[in-house]
C-alpha cells in the first residue's frame, strides 16, 4: 500500500527558479507544501551526505521558525508549531515523511522541492516510487553559463569568498566549480535522463527559467495543465517577486574560460536529447 497517492517533485536545478515556483504553488488549493521548502528526505537517505540529522533538523527548525513566526497570523501559530514538532520528532523514516503531510486534506498533490534531487541516484527514485502511486517531476532549465555563474556567486558568498572572485585565475575557478558542485548541478542532460527513466516522459515537465520573465502567467498555466489541477488567478505582483537572488556581477573572463568546456558539452548533450536552452550571460 502506498503512503502517498500523488507527489510532485521539483528537482531544481539550483539557481534556476525553484524558489519562485515554490512561493506560487504553495498558495495553490490543490498543492500541499510544507513550511520548509526543501525537506531533502530522499537525498538524506540515498545521497552523498545526510541533511536530516537531529542536530541539523534543530538548526533548520530554529532558522525557519524565526523566519516564519513574524509573518504568521496568531491564529495559525499553533498549527505551525505543531508541524515543527513533527519535523523534529524521530526517527526520520517513511512514516516521518508521511506525518509531515498529515494536514493535506483533499489536495491533489503533496509537493517536495529539492535541488539535491537533481543528483538523486536510481535507488532514491526507486524509493520514491515505492511510497507513491503517482509521481510527477518538474525540472527547470536555465542558460548553463548563467546558472553556473549565479551558483558560483551564491556559493562563494556563503563561504565568505565573494569579494575575492574578481581576482581568481582560470585554474582557481575550475577547482572551485568542481568542488562547489557547480559542474555537477549543471549536468542537465544526466538529470533529465534520470528523471525520464524514473518517472516516464509523460510524468516529467522540463521548463525554461527564461519563461519567468517572458510570460510567467502562461508558465503557471503550463504547470497546472501538466498536473491536471485547477487554474487559479495569481496576483500579477507575485510574478515579479524574486527569491534567493544573488547580487549580479559581470563574470570575469577567467570564469568564462573555466566554465566553457562544461557548458559546451552540456549544450551538445541537451541537443541530442531534444532539449534547447538559451545560452547567454544576461542578468
Amino acid at each position: 500500500m502506498y503512503i502517498f497517492d500523488r507527489m510532485l517533485f521539483n528537482v531544481g536545478a539550483m539557481k534556476a527558479g525553484t524558489s519562485w515556483l515554490y512561493e506560487l504553488l504553495k498558495e495553490h488549493p490543490d498543492i500541499d507544501t510544507v513550511p520548509i521548502k526543501e525537506i531533502h528526505f530522499f537525498w538524506d537517505k540515498h545521497g552523498d551526505f545526510g541533511l536530516l540529522s537531529d542536530v541539523q533538523r534543530i538548526e533548520t527548525a530554529r532558522y525557519h521558525i524565526n523566519r516564519l513566526l513574524p509573518q504568521t497570523p496568531l491564529r495559525s501559530v499553533p498549527a505551525l508549531l505543531d508541524w515543527f514538532k513533527l519535523y523534529l520528532a524521530g526517527p526520520v523514516d517513511d512514516v516521518w515523511l508521511a506525518n509531515l503531510f498529515t494536514h493535506r486534506g483533499e489536495r491533489a498533490y503533496c509537493a517536495e522541492f529539492s535541488n539535491m534531487y537533481a543528483l538523486l541516484p536510481p535507488q532514491g527514485w526507486a524509493h520514491v516510487k515505492h511510497l507513491t502511486r503517482e509521481v510527477r517531476v518538474t525540472y527547470g532549465l536555465r542558460s548553463p553559463m548563467q546558472r553556473m555563474w549565479s551558483h558560483a556567486r551564491f556559493h562563494a558568498s556563503i563561504i565568505g569568498q565573494y569579494d575575492t572572485m574578481a581576482d581568481w585565475s582560470v585554474e582557481t575557478y575550475a577547482h572551485f566549480l568542481s568542488e562547489s558542485g557547480c559542474f555537477r548541478h549543471g549536468a542537465y542532460s544526466m538529470t533529465i535522463e534520470a528523471i525520464l527513466a524514473a518517472a516516464g516522459r509523460e510524468n516529467c515537465l522540463v521548463w525554461q527559467f527564461s519563461d519567468i520573465e517572458r510570460d510567467p502567467a502562461a508558465l503557471m498555466r503550463t504547470f497546472e495543465d501538466f498536473l491536471a489541477i485547477r487554474h487559479v488567478a495569481y496576483a500579477p505582483e507575485t510574478f515579479a517577486v524574486r527569491h534567493n537572488v544573488t547580487q549580479w556581477r559581470t563574470p570575469p573572463h577567467a570564469f568564462i574560460e573555466a566554465a566553457a568546456p562544461a557548458v559546451r558539452a552540456e549544450l551538445e548533450a541537451l541537443d541530442r536529447l531534444g532539449f534547447t536552452v538559451p545560452d547567454d550571460l544576461a542578468s
